[in-house]
């Protein structure tokens, strides 16, 4: 995984941004961030901040490119929340660098019958998992 430039400052987003933000800012970095909160304490923390109601690519966009060109952002961590929104991580990609997984890697993890399926073939434990929900009354 690249690096964090410590003399620039880096673009959260995420679903909710205030982890990722009180990470960098505890490590000397700053951050601005787009989230679905904009909670007290990530404004505190961030040197900017835009709250988005989702993270498509309609949402986060224009805010993303806006503090591309007023922080002189080059790097995005990214956090939960893309699950949905494939066309938005492509999209940061295009523009920035990625602080995480791929796009192409983050997508093929969410298929999570291939994911326990390559779990097991490695030998790796895991919990017992369905993707089906039982026949019996109780079921949450």
């Amino acid at each position: 995984m690249p690096q964090i430039n410590p003399n620039k400052t880096v673009l959260v987003i995420a679903q909710s941004g205030r982890l990722l933000c009180n990470l960098l800012i505890h490590n000397n970095y700053k951050c601005v961030v787009i989230d679905c909160f904009a909670d007290v304490d990530t404004q505190n923390m961030a040197s900017d901040i835009a709250r988005v109601k989702d993270l498509s690519l309609e949402e986060i966009a224009t805010h993303a490119l806006f503090f591309k060109n007023h922080y002189r952002i080059e790097q995005v961590l990214y956090g939960s929340g893309f699950e949905t929104h494939p066309e938005s991580l492509f999209f940061l990609q295009q523009h920035f660098q990625l602080l995480g997984n791929k796009p192409e890697l983050f997508y093929v993890l969410q298929d999570k019958t291939s994911f326990f399926a390559n779990l097991a073939q490695l030998e790796i434990a895991f919990p017992d998992v369905c993707f089906e929900q039982p026949f019996y009354r109780d079921w949450e």
